[in-house]
This record gives C-alpha cells, structure tokens and sequence, in this order.
C-alpha cells in the first residue's frame, strides 16, 4: 500500500482543559426539576449532593460521559427507570452506555444518540430500535423523558430518539445510505 487516509475532525485545537460549564450547567437545570422529581421517586438533594461532593474530590469528572449521563438522566436508567446505584458505576458490571439508534443503523456516537442503562437491559436491546421491542420501556417512560425535556437535560434531539414510534421507509433508507457512502469512501480511499 503505496498511500492510506485517515479521517479526522479536529486540528490544531488546543489541549482541553477543564471547565465547571457542565458542572454549572446542571446546577442550573436542576432548579426546574425540583417541582417534578419527587413524582418520580427522584431524590434531587441527594443527586445535587453526589454532584457537588464529587466534583469537589475531582473537577474532571463530568468530563467522563458516563458520570455526565448519570447526572442529566438524574440517576435513573433511561429503559428501566429504575435507580442507578452511583456507587457502582466505576466498575462497569451493572451499567452501559447505549446508543439509542443502534450502531449498526447509524454511526452517532453523539451524546444525543447515547443513555446510561442497566447492562441487562441493554442486552436485551441488542441491536434494535426502541420502538421495535414490545413492552420495552416502562409506561411512565414518555413522561419521564418529557419532563427531562423540559428541563433541559436532554436535547430534543434525543427525546425524538427514545420516543419515536415508527420510521418512514426514507428514514430506514437513510440509515442505509449513510453506511453505504461512509463505506464507498473507505473503500475508494483504499483503492487510490
């Protein structure tokens, strides 16, 4: 092989340093929570407090998605709604980042297109749509995601994802077409 090409989407930036923008952020977000959290069995003190507490020990910690998304999703799995236990979060046995549009649809590792849930559940996922599963999501799932919404702790972006009941045929081909363009320019910048 006489060439090869490597894809990039960042040049010459600067080296990242921290900032509290997410930390801020947050904290701001969560005074309109505070009307709507207790209907969800969310304890929003102990949640502010865990935030507070650990960005305190490490001012990088929202930068780890995973901690990010566990403190927009306001502890909770976004398939099962059920608590997640913080504590357990840094040994990756009990909880997963999904993509919301499975991987093999789609290539957006965006955070729009990614939540924190159980690792059980998402297997169970595999590689479908949320929509395509029967049952999946628990009934008060939408609600949740409204108020989430609301608060601006997710975009509606990736309200749209985990909500949408049905894809048009364009979508479904879109999904294809995208793989197949990103494919053909592999496959040509290999060949040239």
């Amino acid at each position: 092989i006489d060439k090869y090409y490597v894809e990039v989407t960042r040049s010459n930036q600067q080296e990242k340093k921290p900032t509290d923008s997410r930390y801020k952020a947050l904290k701001e977000k969560y005074k309109k929570c505070k009307e709507w959290a207790t209907d969800f069995n969310i304890n929003l003190r102990d949640i502010e407090g865990k935030l507070d507490k650990e960005y305190e020990k490490n001012k990088n910690i929202l930068m780890s998605d995973k901690y990010y998304l566990y403190f927009s999703q306001l502890g909770k799995c976004m398939y099962t709604l059920e608590n997640i236990d913080f504590d357990d979060l840094l040994y990756n046995n009990k909880y997963d980042i999904d993509h919301i549009y499975p991987q093999a649809l789609i290539k957006d590792d965006s955070l729009s297109n990614r939540v924190l849930t159980n690792k059980q559940k998402n297997a169970a996922k595999t590689d479908n749509m949320i929509s395509d599963i029967t049952g999946f999501l628990p009934k008060e799932a939408y609600a949740f995601y409204e108020k989430l919404l609301d608060g601006n702790l997710i975009t509606k972006s990736k309200f749209e994802k985990l909500t949408k009941k049905e894809f048009s045929e364009d979508e479904l081909n879109g999904f294809v077409n995208r793989q197949v363009v990103s494919t053909n320019q592999s496959v040509k910048g290999l060949i040239e």
